[in-house]
């Protein structure tokens, strides 16, 4: 499946708004930053030149983290968001770990810049251990990554 509105109609009816949100948050020093669930991968080269900042999230099962990464890794910040609707929900806490430790590989990089956060809210019924997982594992294996610890894919 693909966005819910085309590049063609997202750059005629949309874009030209996002230009004047990103050109006022830049000339009163702020940054842009978007939230827009489903997969905006053929939006993000509009979204990127409107001047957004930072994009949240790159949902699992729409978009291709690596994919998005190669394409897309250092001309926008990423605040990647681990999958709370079966992930962080669903899964054991070795499995969230994992799943940070694939989000901190793949989009923390030298041309990256990433954040991680919830892909969106964190639903009633999450198990605390899950929630405990994710925090841990950011703070540990990304402070880990970041200090070079932890070898970094090239």
């Amino acid at each position: 499946s693909g966005p819910m509105v085309s590049p063609e109609i997202f750059h005629q009816l949309i874009y030209p708004y996002y230009c004047i949100v990103g050109d006022a948050a830049h000339s009163s020093d702020m940054h842009f930053w978007l939230h827009s669930c489903g997969d905006n991968t053929l939006l993000l080269p509009d979204l990127i030149e409107s001047g957004v900042d930072v994009f949240h999230p790159v949902q699992k099962h729409t978009m291709d983290e690596v994919e998005i990464m190669a394409q897309f890794g250092g001309k926008i910040t990423f605040l990647a968001g681990i999958d709370v609707q079966h992930v962080l929900q669903e899964a054991d806490p070795d499995t969230v770990r994992r799943e940070v430790r694939f989000l901190i590989d793949t989009f923390d990089r030298t041309e990256g810049r990433m954040c991680i956060a919830a892909g969106n809210g964190i639903v009633g019924g999450t198990p605390i251990e899950n929630i405990e997982a994710f925090l841990d594992e950011a703070v540990r294996y990304g402070a880990a990554h970041r200090n070079g610890a932890i070898r970094r894919e090239s």
